[in-house]
This record gives structure tokens, sequence and C-alpha cells, in this order.
């Protein structure tokens, strides 16, 4: 179930003459965030939209602050330019806030990892077994109506475009660079995620942090949405309930799994269908440990 690590921060913004609170919801892609902001937003009080992506910011910042002729009396450079990716982030969310007048929190729901775009806003993150993540964002690539911006992934995904592969599942992911670099990105995103909840528990981290997991969210919805809505100081009996319209059941409900559709079923351990032998040992010599420190295996004997 859900965990969650107090710290005794908040964000306020200021949208015309209101106040209105500020919340972050993070994860890696294909976790499940579109479908966590779609429970939150059952609630009245919630506007949580997206995707700004903020951390695409830091580092155009980082790379100016840097630069060899930077005069030695202007070390406050990284400071400023902290300071100008809240300023900016906080702009985007009080935009938000004005369109919606009810809302008391918004939030911004990106796919990404945890860092400090808003010093003390409350944190949401899930996290997904990334196996289950690595076949939904496969499925995500051959939907897309563009190419993508890497030369190894568009290779493997041109050669899949058209082609049934829920009905030829070994041909998925039967590419050892894509799978093995996907799966090193899943655990940079544990790593991350790992880091902030010690500093959490440190009381470092600068804001709450709720920590979900996407399967146990997914096998019971009420109780982990109505403890999101109390980590952000709402009556959770003032939601609204879970429904298809709103795409909010789990799993988006009991229809088949439907590859070319962008909620395409959501289900736990989906996984299994994909992974051949040789998909299991890249994915265990890249993230096994990952998986482990994630709670989603006891050992790499999987």
């Amino acid at each position: 179930m859900p965990t969650t690590l107090p710290t005794s921060r908040s964000y306020e913004l200021l949208a015309g003459e209101r106040r209105v609170g500020a919340f972050l919801l993070r994860g890696h892609m294909r976790s499940g965030t579109n479908w966590v902001g779609a429970l939150l937003n059952l609630h009245p009080e919630i506007c949580c939209t997206g995707e700004f992506h903020f951390e695409r910011l830091r580092p155009a910042f980082e790379t100016f602050a840097s630069r060899p002729w930077m005069v030695s009396g202007f070390t406050e450079v990284k400071e400023l330019g902290e300071k100008a990716i809240e300023r900016f982030a906080a702009d985007c969310l009080r935009e938000i806030a004005r369109s919606n007048p009810e809302a008391r929190l918004i939030g911004d729901r990106t796919p990404a990892m945890i860092e400090p775009e808003l010093p003390g806003a409350p944190i949401i993150h899930i996290t997904r077994d990334g196996r289950d993540v690595l076949v939904s964002w496969a499925f995500h690539c051959l939907r897309l109506d563009h190419p993508v911006a890497d030369e190894t992934l568009e290779a493997w995904r041109q050669k899949r475009i058209g082609r049934d592969m829920a009905a030829h599942p070994a041909e998925l992911l039967n590419d050892e660079a894509v799978v093995r670099l996907r799966a090193r990105m899943w655990a940079e995103y544990v790593a991350n995620h790992t880091e902030a909840k010690a500093k959490a528990e440190a009381g470092t981290l600068g804001s709450d942090l709720l920590s979900l997991q996407y399967e146990s969210l997914h096998a019971d919805v009420e109780s982990g949405r109505r403890e999101m809505y109390t980590f952000l100081g709402l009556d959770p009996d003032l939601a609204a309930p879970v429904s298809t319209e709103s795409k909010t059941e789990a799993g988006f409900g009991d229809r088949a799994e439907d590859p070319n559709d962008f909620y395409r079923a959501g289900k736990v351990r989906g996984f299994e269908k994909y992974f051949t032998d040789d998909v299991k040992r890249w994915y265990k010599e890249e993230a096994g440990e990952a998986l482990i420190v994630a709670g989603y295996e006891k050992d790499l004997n999987w």
C-alpha cells in the first residue's frame, strides 16, 4: 500500500486573489501517471494536468553555469538558475489555476524523476514493474504516427509497425540493445526514487513524499486514492466514484487488451506473455537488482 514520508512542507501559489496549493506527480513513463492523474481529478478540489516536463530546463542552466568563462564573482549563478526554474514552473501552474477557479490544488503530471522544481511542493510518485513498463512502452511506440528520435529505437520500431505483436509476442522485444537500454533507464528511476525516499526519511528532501506502487493501487483503487486525497489535505469523501467513462477503473475495466489503444489494458504482470528467455536474461543483467530493490522480485531466479 502507499507509503507516506512526511516532511511537513507545502507550496502555495497566488492566482489572482486566491491562494492555491501545488503538487507534483512523478514516475517513469508508462507507469500509470496518466491514470493516477485521472484518479486525483475525481476530487472537485484538484486539477492535475501535464505534461510540463520542467526537468528539461535544468540541463540548460547547468550548462550555462559550468561554462569556463563564467566570471568567478558570479558564484550564485546555479542558485539563480534553480530560482528561474521554480518561477517558470510556478507561473505555468498559476495559469492552470486561473482557468480552474474551483480547484484548491494544482498538480503537474509528468512522467519524470523526482527533482526539486517546486521546493516544498508535495510529491506523489508511482512505481510500476519495469517489465510491464517495457511492454507498455513498446506498444506505445508502435502506435506513434511519427519516428522516435533515437536511431536504435526507431530501427526496432520500423521492423514491427503494422505487425500483430499480440499474435507474435516473441517478436516484440527480440532486440537486445533496445531491451538493455530501456531496462537501464527504468533502473535509474528506481535509484532516483530510492534516494528520494531516503532523503524524505532523513528530513532532507524538502517535500512530503507519497510513494505508490501501481500494482497495489490496481488491487485496491479505493484505499489508494483515499490515501492520495488525505496526503494532499483533502476530504476523500468529496471525490466522485471511479468509472469507465472517466477511465479511472483499474486496468480500465474488464475490457480485453487492445495493443492499438492508448489505454491498452494496464494488466499486472502482462509482460510474461512477451518475455522470452533471452529477454529475461538481458533484463536481469541491466535491472535485475532494481527489481529487487523496488520489491518486485526476491532474487534473480524468475
